[in-house]
């Protein structure tokens, strides 16, 4: 008999096979559950880690945070240093107009240039060592001093007010209206000096002016000191604060020895760079993003956990707090509760005044002593503007040792070696 296929046969076959393949694309598709009482109505479909998600909003968010730093530095560098470079020209431009005309009317004999030959802030007009008598040197600290204390009224009357202004309409607005003042400031000083013979030395006080709009430049550095605030974390804020300090440094020992070295052929070159440099800064400023609420932005949802339908339809909880009765008052009584609410925290802890206070110290020995120091020196050892202010570059060049190195690993030590939390370690330091 020879080999035969029996219909029997392939028909077992099929239906094994048939039986296979149910039972194997049976183990493939997942089994459905009959609906019952306790299946949910609306299911919920799976989303990504939320974990990873704020780690990677995070991660973007600290990273904006360094570029911002590295670019509030920039500004300040760029700001201290047209400061910097144009302080001892501009006394020495004073010094210049003070002593021509007092040589005028002393001892005309002295004066080398007559005033239709003379340039713009007398400079050339009479040799340098002949100012240093105590007639010119008298005149020139009245002068100055004045200047200083007619720029620190507005810092005390207008740091509260411009610090709501920050808080209701942003700390960019604030911080470019600041610069461009302080570009203006130099400006008008500038302009009275050149034009010397038209007009009294003592119309450079209505500079002090631009402080109605900014401040003066004590808010201004309280507000970049906000602005790092307002992107870093507690925990870095104070290394962060000490290495900002030291990067200003880099101009405060720079910068003068660059405006002697200037100051030998013209005290105008650096004085008008330095309104150059300030000018500059404000091109910074608009690349600069607003930091107000960047650690709590407004939530919104997004395109990846997007709200549940029933969490639309529910109503907005009710707000208890007054913002509504006081934004239906007129605006001087809102700027007065806004005022009120900004100034609030002096009165409620004593500590904060207390610490305040101390910076009144620091103005006195830390920046007008500066000021009153450059002119000593010139005075005392009768050494010209530009000599006396190397000598005080030594202090700058301290100041930078211990603010970028000798603090910071102060603070880390406290931090690491000690437990102490972020706070303590601030107040300490």
């Amino acid at each position: 008999m020879g080999f035969q296929v029996r219909d029997s046969d392939i028909e077992s076959d099929d239906s094994s096979s048939s039986k296979t393949r149910v039972s194997s694309s049976s183990d493939m598709t997942p089994k459905r559950v009959s609906p019952s009482e306790r299946t949910p109505l609306i299911t919920t479909k799976s989303l990504p880690d939320a974990d990873d998600d704020i780690a990677t909003t995070t991660a973007k968010r600290n990273h904006a945070a360094h570029k911002i730093v590295l670019l509030l530095v920039a500004i300040l560098i760029l700001a201290t240093s047209g400061d910097q470079i144009s302080e001892a020209p501009l006394t020495r431009i004073y010094e210049s107009i003070i002593c021509y005309r007092y040589y005028e009317t002393a001892d005309p004999s002295k004066i080398r240039l007559g005033r239709d030959t003379v340039g713009p802030g007398a400079i050339g007009g009479i040799d340098e060592l002949y100012c240093k008598v105590n007639g010119v040197q008298s005149q020139l600290s009245t002068i100055r001093g004045t200047q200083q204390f007619l720029d620190g009224i507005p810092s005390l009357v207008l740091a509260f007010p411009l610090g709501w202004a920050a808080d209701r309409f942003g700390r960019k607005p604030m911080l470019l209206i600041g610069i461009i003042s302080f570009v203006f400031r130099a400006c008008w000083m500038q302009f009275i000096c050149w034009f010397w013979q038209a007009f009294d030395i003592r119309w450079t006080w209505a500079s002090s002016l631009h402080g109605l709009v900014s401040g003066s430049s004590a808010c201004i550095s309280a507000l970049f000191f906000v602005l790092i605030s307002d992107v870093v974390a507690q925990e870095e804020r104070s290394s962060v604060f000490l290495r900002v300090g030291a990067a200003n440094m880099i101009s405060n020992f720079t910068m003068p020895p660059l405006a002697a070295l200037l100051m030998r052929y013209n005290p105008w070159i650096p004085a008008l760079l330095g309104t150059f440099l300030t000018t500059t800064s404000l091109f910074l400023v608009a690349l600069l993003p607003e930091t107000l609420d960047w650690r709590h932005p407004h939530s919104t949802p997004s395109s990846s956990h997007p709200p549940s339908p029933t969490a639309e339809m529910l109503p907005p909880p009710p707000d208890p707090s007054p913002v509504n009765a006081i934004a239906s008052l007129n605006y001087p009584v809102r700027l007065f509760h806004g005022l009120k609410s900004a100034t609030q925290v002096l009165w409620t802890d004593w500590r904060i005044p207390a610490l305040i206070s101390t910076y009144l110290l620091h103005m006195l020995l830390g920046v007008l002593a500066i000021q009153t120091l450059l002119l000593y020196i010139s005075k005392r050892y009768l050494y010209t503007l530009s000599q006396a202010t190397l000598v005080i570059t030594t202090k700058s060049l301290v100041n930078f040792v211990f603010l970028f190195l000798l603090l910071p690993f102060v603070a880390n030590l406290l931090t690491t070696r000690y437990g102490l939390s972020a706070q303590r370690k601030d107040l300490y330091l």
